[in-house]
């Protein structure tokens, strides 16, 4: 279990899949994919909910700092 600091609140996840262009995990039962294009993370168009830009450079940050 990893966990992202963003706002002042904690949030909790599984990483699934890491890779230079890809991270996969799953918070309070959603599965969130991050891709990396031109250099910036973003949201994967088939995710069903949407991270802020906050939170996604948190998650990044976690999941490179593991």
């Amino acid at each position: 279990m990893l966990q992202a600091e963003f706002e002042n609140r904690f949030y909790y996840f599984e990483l699934i899949k890491a890779t230079s262009d890809l991270i996969v995990v799953n918070m309070y039962k959603t599965e969130y994919a991050l891709v990396k294009k031109e250099g910036q993370w973003e949201n994967d168009s088939r995710n069903r909910m949407k991270a802020t830009a906050g939170l996604i450079e948190a998650i990044v940050k976690s999941v490179q700092d593991k």
